[in-house]
Protein backbone atom coordinates (compact mmCIF):
# COMPACT_ATOMS: atom_id res chain seq x y z
CA UNK A 1 0.00 0.00 0.00
CA UNK A 2 2.83 2.38 0.91
CA UNK A 3 4.61 1.74 -2.39
CA UNK A 4 1.38 2.46 -4.29
CA UNK A 5 0.96 5.80 -2.50
CA UNK A 6 4.57 6.74 -3.22
CA UNK A 7 4.18 5.79 -6.88
CA UNK A 8 0.99 7.80 -7.16
CA UNK A 9 2.53 10.86 -5.53
CA UNK A 10 5.54 10.65 -7.85
CA UNK A 11 3.38 10.31 -10.96
CA UNK A 12 1.07 13.10 -9.83
CA UNK A 13 3.94 15.49 -9.14
CA UNK A 14 5.66 14.53 -12.38
CA UNK A 15 2.64 15.32 -14.52
CA UNK A 16 1.69 18.40 -12.58
CA UNK A 17 5.16 19.84 -13.08
CA UNK A 18 4.98 19.07 -16.79
CA UNK A 19 1.53 20.67 -16.98
CA UNK A 20 -0.61 17.84 -18.31
CA UNK A 21 -3.29 19.42 -20.47
CA UNK A 22 -6.82 18.19 -19.76
CA UNK A 23 -10.12 19.44 -21.11
CA UNK A 24 -11.63 22.06 -18.83
CA UNK A 25 -14.53 20.54 -16.81
CA UNK A 26 -17.68 20.84 -18.87
CA UNK A 27 -20.64 18.73 -19.95
CA UNK A 28 -22.03 18.64 -23.50
CA UNK A 29 -25.06 16.82 -24.88
CA UNK A 30 -25.61 15.90 -28.51
CA UNK A 31 -28.77 14.69 -30.23
CA UNK A 32 -28.96 12.28 -33.15
CA UNK A 33 -28.53 14.85 -35.96
CA UNK A 34 -25.35 16.17 -34.29
CA UNK A 35 -23.67 12.77 -34.04
CA UNK A 36 -21.06 13.00 -36.76
CA UNK A 37 -17.33 12.68 -36.27
CA UNK A 38 -16.75 16.07 -37.93
CA UNK A 39 -19.16 17.80 -35.57
CA UNK A 40 -17.78 16.04 -32.50
CA UNK A 41 -14.23 17.00 -33.43
CA UNK A 42 -15.22 20.62 -33.99
CA UNK A 43 -17.02 20.79 -30.64
CA UNK A 44 -14.08 19.28 -28.79
CA UNK A 45 -11.55 21.60 -30.44
CA UNK A 46 -13.49 24.60 -29.11
CA UNK A 47 -13.28 23.45 -25.51
CA UNK A 48 -10.82 25.10 -23.17
CA UNK A 49 -7.80 23.38 -21.68
CA UNK A 50 -6.40 23.56 -18.18
CA UNK A 51 -3.52 22.02 -16.24
CA UNK A 52 -4.38 18.81 -14.49
CA UNK A 53 -2.98 15.71 -12.84
CA UNK A 54 -5.36 13.10 -14.22
CA UNK A 55 -7.80 13.72 -17.07
CA UNK A 56 -11.22 12.13 -16.76
CA UNK A 57 -14.17 11.87 -19.13
CA UNK A 58 -17.55 10.26 -18.48
CA UNK A 59 -19.72 9.24 -21.45
CA UNK A 60 -23.33 8.08 -21.64
CA UNK A 61 -25.02 7.02 -24.86
CA UNK A 62 -28.69 5.98 -25.09
CA UNK A 63 -29.31 3.83 -28.15
CA UNK A 64 -33.10 4.20 -28.14
CA UNK A 65 -33.07 8.02 -28.13
CA UNK A 66 -29.64 8.47 -29.80
CA UNK A 67 -28.54 10.95 -27.15
CA UNK A 68 -24.87 11.32 -26.31
CA UNK A 69 -23.66 12.99 -23.12
CA UNK A 70 -19.97 13.76 -22.54
CA UNK A 71 -18.74 15.12 -19.22
CA UNK A 72 -15.11 16.16 -18.87
CA UNK A 73 -13.68 16.17 -15.37
CA UNK A 74 -10.30 16.57 -13.70
CA UNK A 75 -9.85 13.78 -11.22
CA UNK A 76 -7.75 14.24 -8.10
CA UNK A 77 -8.58 10.80 -6.72
CA UNK A 78 -5.98 8.03 -7.03
CA UNK A 79 -6.94 5.36 -9.52
CA UNK A 80 -6.08 1.69 -9.28
CA UNK A 81 -3.13 1.88 -11.64
CA UNK A 82 0.38 0.63 -11.24
CA UNK A 83 3.34 2.82 -12.18
CA UNK A 84 3.55 1.10 -15.59
CA UNK A 85 -0.06 2.02 -16.44
CA UNK A 86 -1.48 5.40 -17.40
CA UNK A 87 -4.99 4.69 -18.74
CA UNK A 88 -8.00 3.22 -16.91
CA UNK A 89 -11.19 2.48 -18.89
CA UNK A 90 -14.41 1.18 -17.36
CA UNK A 91 -17.17 0.44 -19.87
CA UNK A 92 -20.66 -0.73 -18.96
CA UNK A 93 -23.49 -1.77 -21.27
CA UNK A 94 -26.94 -2.22 -19.75
CA UNK A 95 -30.28 -3.51 -21.01
CA UNK A 96 -33.19 -2.67 -18.69
CA UNK A 97 -36.82 -3.40 -19.50
CA UNK A 98 -39.72 -1.10 -18.73
CA UNK A 99 -43.02 -2.95 -18.44
CA UNK A 100 -45.11 0.25 -18.51
CA UNK A 101 -43.79 1.30 -21.94
CA UNK A 102 -42.93 -2.20 -23.18
CA UNK A 103 -39.50 -0.92 -24.20
CA UNK A 104 -35.92 -1.67 -23.26
CA UNK A 105 -33.40 1.01 -22.37
CA UNK A 106 -30.05 0.24 -23.96
CA UNK A 107 -27.24 2.36 -22.60
CA UNK A 108 -23.45 2.51 -22.77
CA UNK A 109 -21.52 4.20 -19.95
CA UNK A 110 -17.77 4.80 -20.21
CA UNK A 111 -15.51 6.24 -17.53
CA UNK A 112 -11.93 7.01 -18.58
CA UNK A 113 -9.04 8.27 -16.45
CA UNK A 114 -5.70 8.92 -18.10
CA UNK A 115 -2.40 10.78 -17.88
CA UNK A 116 -0.72 9.35 -20.97
CA UNK A 117 -0.57 12.60 -22.97
CA UNK A 118 -2.19 16.02 -23.29
CA UNK A 119 -5.94 15.85 -23.89
CA UNK A 120 -5.94 12.07 -23.71
CA UNK A 121 -9.61 12.42 -22.71
CA UNK A 122 -10.53 13.98 -26.07
CA UNK A 123 -8.38 11.53 -27.99
CA UNK A 124 -10.34 8.66 -26.50
CA UNK A 125 -13.67 10.16 -27.53
CA UNK A 126 -12.55 10.67 -31.13
CA UNK A 127 -10.96 7.24 -31.37
CA UNK A 128 -13.97 5.27 -30.14
CA UNK A 129 -16.80 7.55 -31.22
CA UNK A 130 -17.89 5.37 -34.15
CA UNK A 131 -17.80 2.19 -32.07
CA UNK A 132 -19.96 3.77 -29.38
CA UNK A 133 -22.83 4.95 -31.57
CA UNK A 134 -22.81 2.53 -34.52
CA UNK A 135 -23.14 -0.78 -32.69
CA UNK A 136 -25.84 -3.06 -34.02
CA UNK A 137 -27.94 -4.22 -31.08
CA UNK A 138 -30.12 -6.65 -33.00
CA UNK A 139 -28.38 -9.42 -31.06
CA UNK A 140 -30.25 -8.22 -27.94
CA UNK A 141 -33.68 -8.78 -29.50
CA UNK A 142 -32.77 -11.75 -31.67
CA UNK A 143 -30.40 -13.73 -29.41
CA UNK A 144 -30.25 -12.61 -25.78
CA UNK A 145 -33.78 -11.42 -24.98
CA UNK A 146 -35.46 -14.69 -26.10
CA UNK A 147 -33.20 -16.61 -23.72
CA UNK A 148 -34.47 -14.48 -20.83
CA UNK A 149 -38.18 -14.42 -21.74
CA UNK A 150 -38.91 -17.78 -23.36
CA UNK A 151 -40.75 -19.34 -20.43
CA UNK A 152 -43.43 -18.64 -17.85
CA UNK A 153 -44.55 -20.72 -14.90
CA UNK A 154 -46.14 -20.30 -11.49
CA UNK A 155 -43.38 -22.35 -9.89
CA UNK A 156 -39.94 -20.79 -10.32
CA UNK A 157 -36.70 -22.55 -9.51
CA UNK A 158 -33.31 -20.84 -9.87
CA UNK A 159 -29.80 -22.12 -10.15
CA UNK A 160 -28.14 -21.21 -6.84
CA UNK A 161 -24.38 -21.15 -6.26
CA UNK A 162 -21.67 -22.25 -8.65
CA UNK A 163 -23.09 -25.74 -9.21
CA UNK A 164 -25.80 -26.40 -11.77
CA UNK A 165 -28.34 -27.15 -9.03
CA UNK A 166 -31.76 -25.53 -8.69
CA UNK A 167 -33.78 -24.47 -5.68
CA UNK A 168 -37.30 -23.10 -5.33
CA UNK A 169 -37.29 -19.29 -5.40
CA UNK A 170 -40.20 -17.66 -3.50
CA UNK A 171 -39.38 -14.28 -5.09
CA UNK A 172 -39.56 -15.83 -8.60
CA UNK A 173 -36.58 -13.82 -9.89
CA UNK A 174 -33.32 -15.50 -10.84
CA UNK A 175 -29.92 -13.93 -11.54
CA UNK A 176 -26.65 -15.12 -13.05
CA UNK A 177 -23.20 -13.61 -12.58
CA UNK A 178 -19.88 -14.33 -14.24
CA UNK A 179 -16.50 -12.65 -13.71
CA UNK A 180 -13.22 -13.27 -15.50
CA UNK A 181 -11.50 -12.72 -12.14
CA UNK A 182 -13.11 -15.72 -10.45
CA UNK A 183 -14.03 -17.77 -13.57
CA UNK A 184 -17.15 -18.88 -11.69
CA UNK A 185 -20.75 -18.75 -12.93
CA UNK A 186 -22.87 -18.02 -9.87
CA UNK A 187 -26.66 -18.20 -9.71
CA UNK A 188 -28.95 -16.59 -7.16
CA UNK A 189 -32.60 -16.17 -6.18
CA UNK A 190 -33.23 -12.42 -6.07
CA UNK A 191 -35.74 -10.05 -4.50
CA UNK A 192 -35.91 -7.21 -7.05
CA UNK A 193 -38.58 -5.28 -8.95
CA UNK A 194 -39.76 -7.59 -11.73
CA UNK A 195 -41.03 -4.62 -13.79
CA UNK A 196 -37.42 -4.09 -14.95
CA UNK A 197 -37.02 -7.68 -16.18
CA UNK A 198 -35.36 -9.02 -18.13
CA UNK A 199 -32.26 -6.95 -17.43
CA UNK A 200 -28.58 -7.39 -18.17
CA UNK A 201 -25.34 -5.57 -17.37
CA UNK A 202 -21.96 -6.13 -19.00
CA UNK A 203 -18.82 -4.52 -17.54
CA UNK A 204 -15.29 -4.35 -18.87
CA UNK A 205 -12.27 -2.78 -17.15
CA UNK A 206 -9.06 -2.22 -19.08
CA UNK A 207 -5.80 -0.84 -17.69
CA UNK A 208 -3.09 -0.05 -20.20
CA UNK A 209 0.05 1.87 -20.97
CA UNK A 210 -0.18 4.30 -23.85
CA UNK A 211 2.46 6.59 -25.34
CA UNK A 212 1.80 8.86 -28.30
CA UNK A 213 4.38 9.45 -31.01
CA UNK A 214 5.47 12.98 -31.78
CA UNK A 215 4.20 13.68 -35.32
CA UNK A 216 6.96 16.29 -35.83
CA UNK A 217 9.76 13.89 -35.02
CA UNK A 218 10.34 11.11 -37.56
CA UNK A 219 12.88 9.49 -35.27
CA UNK A 220 10.27 8.80 -32.63
CA UNK A 221 8.64 5.34 -32.65
CA UNK A 222 4.99 4.89 -33.52
CA UNK A 223 2.37 5.14 -30.79
CA UNK A 224 2.68 2.36 -28.24
CA UNK A 225 -0.26 0.73 -26.52
CA UNK A 226 -0.05 -2.30 -24.26
CA UNK A 227 -2.67 -4.00 -22.09
CA UNK A 228 -1.56 -4.70 -18.54
CA UNK A 229 -4.86 -5.81 -17.06
CA UNK A 230 -8.27 -6.76 -18.40
CA UNK A 231 -11.35 -8.01 -16.57
CA UNK A 232 -15.03 -8.34 -17.40
CA UNK A 233 -18.26 -9.36 -15.71
CA UNK A 234 -21.77 -10.21 -16.85
CA UNK A 235 -24.92 -10.16 -14.75
CA UNK A 236 -28.52 -10.76 -15.81
CA UNK A 237 -31.88 -11.25 -14.09
CA UNK A 238 -34.96 -13.03 -15.40
CA UNK A 239 -38.28 -14.46 -14.23
CA UNK A 240 -39.17 -17.95 -15.32
CA UNK A 241 -38.26 -21.43 -14.25
CA UNK A 242 -34.49 -22.12 -14.31
CA UNK A 243 -33.81 -19.14 -16.58
CA UNK A 244 -30.36 -18.59 -15.03
CA UNK A 245 -29.07 -22.05 -15.87
CA UNK A 246 -25.51 -22.59 -17.04
CA UNK A 247 -26.58 -23.14 -20.65
CA UNK A 248 -28.35 -19.77 -20.89
CA UNK A 249 -25.47 -18.02 -19.18
CA UNK A 250 -22.88 -19.44 -21.56
CA UNK A 251 -24.94 -18.54 -24.64
CA UNK A 252 -25.39 -14.95 -23.43
CA UNK A 253 -21.71 -14.64 -22.57
CA UNK A 254 -20.70 -15.84 -26.05
CA UNK A 255 -23.19 -13.49 -27.75
CA UNK A 256 -21.87 -10.45 -25.89
CA UNK A 257 -18.25 -11.25 -26.62
CA UNK A 258 -18.94 -11.93 -30.28
CA UNK A 259 -21.17 -8.99 -31.17
CA UNK A 260 -20.61 -6.24 -28.63
CA UNK A 261 -18.52 -3.12 -29.16
CA UNK A 262 -16.89 -3.58 -25.73
CA UNK A 263 -15.22 -6.72 -26.97
CA UNK A 264 -14.14 -4.94 -30.15
CA UNK A 265 -12.72 -2.13 -28.05
CA UNK A 266 -10.62 -4.61 -26.12
CA UNK A 267 -9.44 -6.22 -29.36
CA UNK A 268 -8.42 -2.80 -30.69
CA UNK A 269 -6.38 -2.16 -27.53
CA UNK A 270 -4.43 -5.39 -27.77
CA UNK A 271 -4.20 -5.42 -31.58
Amino acid sequence: MTSFIHAYIFISCFHFCLGLQCTYPVQIQLSSYELTLTNIEARLNNLRRSDGVICEVYVEYYYTTHMLSIEFKQSTEPVHLRSVENVYIHTMKSFISNKSTNQTTIKTVIDLLCYSNDRCDQKFILEYFSQIIQTDHSYWTSIIRPLLTMGNSKKVECMVGIENQTKLCPNKVCSWYYSTDTKFNEGKCENIDDRTLPMLEFNIIVKLYERQANPNDNKKPAAIRAIFDYSSSIQFSCKFNNCNNQYNGKLIQQALQQYDDFWKMYKVCVG
